[in-house]
C-alpha cells in the first residue's frame, strides 16, 4: 500500500481534490442561486483566504515569504488571477446561464487543453496507455453529464454559456500549467495556494470596488444559511480543495491530474443520492463505471 501511495502520490491527491470539489459544488450550487455568481465568487475567495491564513499560521508559519523571489511571487499571483478569479467567475456564469449539466460537458475538455499546454510549455509527454485512460475517463464523464435527469430543471446549451465554459476551461488549464512551472520542486503547495488565493481575492474585490458592487456583495450574506453554505464550500473548494489540487499537479503530469480532477460530476452522483434521494439510471451507472475504468488504466500504467 505504501509503495502504491509513493508511486501515485500526485494522482491520489488529484482524485481527492475531485471528491472535495464535488462536495463543495453542492453548497456552491445552492449559494449561487441565493447570492448570485459574482457575489459567490468574491465571497468564497475571502473565506478561503481566511481559512488558508489560519492553516499556514499553525503549520509552516510565515518565514517562507522572505525566500520567494519577486518573479515567482508575481507569476503565482498571475496564476491565481487567471484561474481562481477569471476562470471560476466564467464557470459560475456558465452554471447560471445553462446549468451544471451542460457546463460540465464543456468543462470536460479541461484535460485536453491541459495536455496541449503542458506539452508545449513544460515538455510533458504521456504514454499511449495514459492517453487511452484519459480518453476513456472523459468519455464516461460525458455520458454521465449528458444525461437529462428526471425532475431536474430544463436547461439547454447557449452560445454565451458555451463561450463562458470554454473561457473557464482555458483559464483553469493555463493557471495550473503556470503554477506548476513556477512551483516545480521549490515552492510548497500550501504557500503557493495562499499566494494564488490572495491575488485572486484582491483582484475581484478591487474590480468590485470600481464597479460599486463591494457593499452589495457583503449585504448578500444576510442569512445564517448563506454563511453556512459559503463556509462549507470554501473549506472544501477553493481553500483545502485547491491546495490538494496543487499537490496533485505538482507531483503528476498535468494531463493526468486534470483528468482525475474532472471526475467531480461522477462523485456528485452519490451525494445527490444521499442528500436528495435521486435515483441513478443505467446510463449514469455505465458512464461512471467507464470513467473509473479509465482511472484504473491511469493508475495501472
Amino acid at each position: 500500500m505504501s509503495e502504491f501511495y509513493a508511486d501515485n502520490y500526485g494522482e491520489i491527491y488529484a482524485l481527492l481534490a475531485a471528491i472535495m470539489w464535488a462536495s463543495a459544488s453542492m453548497a456552491f450550487t445552492q449559494a449561487a442561486h441565493e447570492v448570485g455568481s459574482g457575489n459567490l465568487n468574491r465571497l468564497r475567495l475571502v473565506f478561503a483566504t481566511i481559512i488558508l491564513t489560519f492553516i499556514i499560521s499553525f503549520t509552516v508559519g510565515w518565514e517562507w515569504i522572505a525566500s520567494i523571489s519577486q518573479r515567482d511571487f508575481w507569476l503565482l499571483a498571475l496564476s491565481g488571477l487567471i484561474g481562481l478569479a477569471f476562470g471560476d467567475r466564467f464557470y459560475f456564469a456558465a452554471l447560471k446561464e445553462m446549468g451544471a449539466r451542460q457546463s460540465t460537458q464543456v468543462f470536460a475538455l479541461n484535460p485536453v487543453t491541459s495536455i496541449i499546454m503542458a506539452w508545449f510549455l513544460l515538455g510533458e509527454q504521456l504514454s499511449i496507455i495514459s492517453i487511452l485512460g484519459i480518453f476513456v475517463t472523459i468519455s464516461g464523464i460525458l455520458i454521465v453529464t449528458a444525461e437529462r435527469r428526471t425532475g431536474s430543471r430544463t436547461t439547454h446549451a447557449t452560445k454565451r454559456g458555451v463561450l463562458f465554459a470554454l473561457i473557464a476551461t482555458v483559464c483553469h488549464s493555463g493557471a495550473f500549467v503556470l503554477a506548476k512551472f513556477v512551483m516545480a520542486g521549490k515552492i510548497d503547495s500550501l504557500t503557493g495556494s495562499f499566494i494564488r488565493m490572495v491575488a485572486a481575492m484582491a483582484g475581484v474585490w478591487i474590480l468590485a470596488a470600481f464597479r460599486g458592487n463591494a457593499v452589495s456583495t457583503l449585504k448578500s450574506l444576510s442569512t445564517p444559511r448563506r454563511w453556512r453554505l459559503l463556509i462549507i464550500g470554501a473549506i472544501l473548494g477553493p481553500s483545502i480543495g485547491v491546495w490538494v489540487a496543487l499537490i496533485g499537479i505538482n507531483n503528476a503530469p498535468i494531463g493526468i491530474a486534470s483528468t482525475l480532477m474532472s471526475l467531480t460530476p461522477i462523485f456528485v452522483i452519490p451525494l445527490v443520492i444521499f442528500m436528495h434521494g435521486e435515483l441513478v439510471s443505467l446510463r449514469g451507472a455505465m458512464g461512471s463505471l467507464l470513467a473509473f475504468a479509465g482511472v484504473a488504466l491511469i493508475f495501472a500504467f
